[in-house]
């Protein structure tokens, strides 16, 4: 069973186990005042990744990535799932913490991320950066797929913003 639900490539829940997480918990905190809040991001320019350096590199960027956000949601005792819900593209869900207590936690998380690079080949290092989209549960989330589709649009503010960025409740701010 644990093959269905986790990503074959980076070892974290996939798609399949997100749908099934989401209905429930979606429906557990649209009924109860503590707060839900999703992140998005996504890694940016990854087709680069397997285009130049081959698609190895680009499973390497993969894992890197994955890893890096598990260990230290676990770490931060951050409540936070993480899944591969498209090619580079990953979601966390975070119950009971605001969009502020995740912007934080991303944040930082993101900020030891990019001060890791990959090897490409004998001398060549590549850094990885991420766009972020958060956001916490409304009141008038009348379905999953409504907040689900206002995080999807925050993510893509940030890639629209010259990418490498963060959108938090529709406020867009640029990383470093």
């Amino acid at each position: 069973m644990q093959e269905v639900d986790t990503d074959a490539l980076t070892g974290v829940y996939n798609r399949n186990s997100f749908n099934k997480v989401v209905e429930g918990v979606f429906e557990f905190y649209s009924n109860n005042d503590a707060p839900l809040t999703m992140v998005m991001f996504d890694i940016d320019h990854f087709k680069q990744f397997n285009d130049q350096y081959g698609h190895q590199v680009g499973d390497k960027v993969l894992r890197l990535v994955a890893d890096r956000f598990s260990y230290e949601l676990v770490d931060r005792k951050a409540h936070g799932q993480l899944f591969r819900v498209g090619g580079e593209e990953f979601a966390i869900i975070f119950r009971g913490r605001t969009a502020d207590d995740c912007e934080k936690i991303v944040r930082a998380i993101r900020d030891d991320l990019v001060k890791e690079t990959i090897r490409v080949n004998n001398h060549d290092r590549v850094g990885i950066k991420v766009s972020i989209g958060i956001s916490q549960l409304r009141d008038d989330d009348f379905d999953f797929q409504t907040f689900y589709k206002r995080v999807d649009d925050y993510l893509y503010q940030s890639k629209r913003n010259k990418r490498n960025s963060i959108t938090v409740e529709g406020k867009v701010a640029s990383l470093n």
